[in-house]
């Protein structure tokens, strides 16, 4: 097989990456996928343009500021419109 083949690229980002995923398979609290993480972020990654000129200049800040807070209360299981 080529290095610059589809096959060869796979191959060299595995081995590149087996140390990593030696870690992975020899601590059990590790998960294969980060799904948990990119459902965090994706209402920020939706909303990102509908939010590009929230409160006009030096508004973005403060809304960092809510966003961050809304989502450790959601990750809590608070309800952040409460």
């Amino acid at each position: 097989m080529l290095p610059k083949s589809a096959v060869g690229e796979a191959v060299t980002y595995a081995s590149n990456q087996w140390r990593t995923l030696g870690v992975y398979l020899t601590d059990g609290r590790l998960t294969i996928d980060n799904a948990d993480a990119e459902q965090a972020i994706r209402p920020l990654c939706v909303g990102r343009r509908d939010r590009l000129y929230v409160g006009g200049d030096g508004g973005l800040a403060p809304t960092a500021v809510l966003m961050s807070i809304a989502a450790s209360a959601k990750r809590r299981g608070i309800d952040p419109w409460a």
